[in-house]
């Protein structure tokens, strides 16, 4: 993997990380969730029934795909130095 792709990876997980962060920010300021909202997110994918953003699923899906790809990096890099210094 390139450094610019690396470097973008790092990019596109912290802007999915502060669309995350402010996502929690929203549930926490709601403070106690109604029985109602949780019940029509629940029943009908409506994440905005808690305040949440649309795509907010489509992001944490993301974030996760471009933690898995960041963590094999680290692995990989871990791996050399290991296999250096054996």
């Amino acid at each position: 993997m390139s450094f610019t792709k690396l470097r973008a990876l790092t990019v596109q997980h912290k802007e999915l990380e502060d669309s995350l962060f402010a996502a929690y920010d929203v549930l926490e300021k709601k403070g106690s969730l109604s029985m109602t909202s949780i019940f029509k997110a629940v029943k009908g994918g409506d994440l905005s029934a808690l305040g949440l953003p649309d795509n907010f699923m489509a992001t944490l899906r993301a974030y996760q795909q471009v933690g898995v790809q960041l963590r094999d990096v680290v692995d990989k890099i871990a791996d050399q130095m290991e296999a250096k210094h054996a």
